[in-house]
């Protein structure tokens, strides 16, 4: 492509109103997180999760260097090492869990299931940030837990124990965001993703030690595809989020679900069934009521910013930022 032609393309994006080029956005990076996490289902039939994860850290550490080379030590400075670490375990747990899930169940199921976090979010969010709960949001929780039992199945056939460690990641990816919420209070986005990177990475390759095995070329590629997509997916998301309303975009988030079921389809001829639909739509529905109920409530309470306060942590899977995640390019 030629300068010109590369100027011409340029003008024509920016000439865009910003709604639509945050929808492109946002469709494009929902739709690399599920071929991520399809490539992760892949490689654990060779690789470990426990090692894929580990992988997925150390090239998200790679990714903040250009932050640190900025920011040097004075951006680690903290007054609160034990709450970095204790996010840094539960970082950990939520992501090796969640591609252990994918390792046993459809991504597409596991997306769904996925779809739960809010709701473990808003339990956190009560009992560490001393937030209250009406009863609207009361009954949208149990509405989606309703949808999950629904994708689950218990006591049926298609149970399914991969559901049982997604859920898990949820949990802990709702333990997570909670304390990275707590901790923005007093620390900037960057160092609180830095910290998670340099305490995740050690964390993960400890146990990754145990399983270990060395990639090949072939799988090693899949592993820098997993890293770099996952980071491309990212920045794509926080980029859209940064051009329109959050509170619009954040709708998009349940486009996963079909993009996952194409992946499954395609690659490991999987296609969800129809309570998998039905639960994930009960479990979408109940979502979005909670996140409106919560832009609502910020709005009310003068706290919303200039795209709207989207809730945190409603983007996507465990292993991806909160709204807040800082653009760390170079």
């Amino acid at each position: 492509m030629t300068d010109s032609s590369a100027s011409r393309l340029a003008s024509t994006w920016r000439a865009l109103p910003p709604t639509i080029r945050g929808t492109i956005l946002a469709l494009v990076a929902m739709a690399v997180f599920p071929a991520v996490h399809s490539a992760v289902r892949f490689l654990s039939g060779s690789i470990h999760p426990l090692e894929i994860a580990f992988f997925r850290n150390l090239f998200g550490l790679l990714f903040m260097a250009p932050w640190f080379w900025r920011a040097g030590l004075k951006g680690l400075k903290t007054d609160k090492p034990h709450l970095h670490l204790i996010r840094a375990i539960t970082g950990t747990s939520a992501i090796t869990a969640w591609f252990w899930g994918l390792a046993l169940m459809p991504v597409a199921d596991a997306t769904a299931l996925s779809f739960t976090a809010p709701f473990f979010i808003t339990v956190a969010a009560v009992l560490v940030l001393g937030e209250k709960v009406g009863w609207r949001r009361a009954a949208a929780i149990g509405v989606g837990f309703v949808g999950a039992m629904v994708i689950i199945r218990p006591g049926f056939q298609g149970f399914n124990g991969g559901a049982l460690v997604v859920l898990s990641s949820s949990v802990f990816a709702a333990g997570s965001i909670t304390l990275m919420k707590l901790m923005s209070r007093t620390h900037s986005s960057e160092a609180i993703v830095a910290w998670m990177f340099l305490l995740m990475t050690p964390l993960s390759f400890v146990p990754a030690l145990f399983v270990w095995t060395w990639p090949s070329l072939t799988e090693l590629s899949l592993l820098l595809f997993i890293g770099g997509g996952a980071t491309v997916a990212h920045l794509v998301w926080v980029k859209a989020l940064s051009i329109a309303d959050a509170s619009y975009l954040t709708n998009f988030e349940y486009s996963r679900l079909p993009y996952a079921a194409l992946f499954g389809l395609l690659l490991f001829n999987e296609w969800p069934d129809l309570l998998t639909w039905v639960g994930a739509a009960i479990i979408i529905s109940a979502a979005v009521f909670v996140a409106r109920r919560e832009i609502a409530a910020a709005r009310a309470h003068g706290r919303a910013d200039a795209h709207g306060d989207a809730p945190v942590g409603l983007a996507s899977a465990p292993d991806a930022p909160p709204l807040k995640t800082p653009d760390t390019s170079p």
